[in-house]
Order: structure tokens, then sequence, then C-alpha cells
């Protein structure tokens, strides 16, 4: 079976509830999206992280009704199901040479 699946979209937003992770964590890349923000039930704006990873991940326990969600931006992911390739060729992955660095962040909004 198929592990990727569509968002349905209502007016370009996610509407969250009890079963939005039933299938686990959203997993969205190829850096469709630089900011992720969470709204009231009335559409206002409460909280945005802004970051520039390739891939962000959304989550929160499935059928739990956690009063939380997860917004993780990701500069590599876990493998996909059934990978069977070498640990250097997963997606995402971030080479370095010696003496290279990295550096990597995010920005949180909180409206009031």
């Amino acid at each position: 079976p198929s592990t990727e699946y569509s968002l349905e979209l209502t007016d370009g937003l996610l509407p969250l509830d009890t079963h939005t992770f039933d299938k686990d964590a959203l997993i969205i890349e190829n850096e469709q999206i630089h900011k992720v923000t969470l709204y009231t039930k009335e559409k206002k704006a409460y909280l945005s992280l802004h970051f520039h990873a390739p891939v962000v991940g959304l989550w929160s326990p499935p059928a739990k009704n956690a009063p939380f969600v997860c917004i993780e931006p990701w500069y590599g992911r876990c493998d996909r199901a059934h990978y069977t390739g070498e640990y250097k060729d997963k997606d995402w992955m971030q080479h370095l040479q010696p003496e290279e660095t990295f550096r990597g962040g995010y920005t949180i909004e909180i409206d009031e």
C-alpha cells in the first residue's frame, strides 16, 4: 500500500481534528513550504514557525485528542517504507566535508 497521500485543504488551510494524524505524521518535502501557521477556530493566526528546511514533519499522537501538534523542520528524514539503500544515500541526507559547517534554524512568531 502507498504511504503517500494528498492533503485535503479548505481555503488553503488544513483543518486539524482528532483523526488528522491517524495515518502517522504528515511529511511535506521538496521545500514546498517554509512557514506553518496555527489558527484559532475563528481563523485568527496565533503561532507561526518560519524555516528553510527542505522537509517539515507535522504530527500529534493519533486518536489521543492531544492538546498539541508538533511542527518539526527537518534537514533529513527517516527511511521511506521498504528502503533498502545505503545510509549515505537516504533522502535529504546532509553531507559535510571535514572542517565544513552547517547551520540551520527557525523563527517562532506568536500573535496576540
